[in-house]
């Protein structure tokens, strides 16, 4: 097997872990969105700390597969274009987490109202 071809199916590999990785964040925050609605705080905060690891790892990911692009000279006419998409799709994360962190802060906003 040659060592392009090993490369290009690391690379592929990586690609189909970060692509997943983003989707599982937007599962995970629509269930914390459900869990907000219903009014679970437990299973909230839960989902907050997961998308946040999530987010922490596609972002690791999108770093690594960027350094491959470049280390190993895959398709260098279209590495900008594929990291431009990269980085859509790394946004999609980026939101949800944004998204929950807002709502976390909501809440603890409606708490000390109610306390105070």
């Amino acid at each position: 097997m040659s060592l392009l071809y090993k490369n290009v199916k690391q690379l592929v590999f990586d690609i189909d872990v970060f692509i997943d990785t983003v989707e599982q964040g937007v599962l995970v925050f629509k269930q914390g969105v459900i869990n907000y609605l219903n009014d679970e705080r437990a299973s909230f905060a839960d989902k907050v700390e997961q998308i946040d690891k999530l987010e922490a790892s596609a972002d690791m990911l999108q770093r690594k597969i960027d350094d491959e692009f470049y280390r190993h000279s895959i398709l260098p006419q279209n590495a900008s274009d594929i990291e431009s998409m990269l980085d859509k799709i790394d946004e999609i994360i980026d939101i949800s987490k944004d998204n929950l962190y807002q709502t976390k802060l909501k809440v603890w906003q409606m708490c000390f109202r109610y306390w105070h």
